[in-house]
């Protein structure tokens, strides 16, 4: 609630490698327009297990840009 009144989105963003503070900033740029142009407050990770890519936590929304994730999709939609 705290962070709703100060109009503060919180991020985290996992990435398989540490990620250029360039396309970190890109990201951050896309966060804080796809929410209304609230402050974005981020916190990094990184995961080798991702493969490539990143997922982006960001309040109830999870979007998953990995590779490890686009393989598991590939996969389900082959099975049916």
């Amino acid at each position: 609630l705290r962070a709703e009144a100060e109009q503060v989105v919180h991020a985290t963003i996992t990435s398989a490698a540490e990620m250029p503070a360039g396309e970190l900033d890109a990201l951050i740029a896309a966060i804080k327009r796809r929410f209304g142009g609230r402050d974005v407050a981020v916190q990094t990770a990184v995961d080798p297990a991702l493969l490539g890519g990143a997922v982006i936590d960001v309040g109830d929304e999870v979007i998953d840009g990995s590779l490890k994730g686009k393989l598991a999709r590939l996969q389900t939609a082959l099975a049916n």
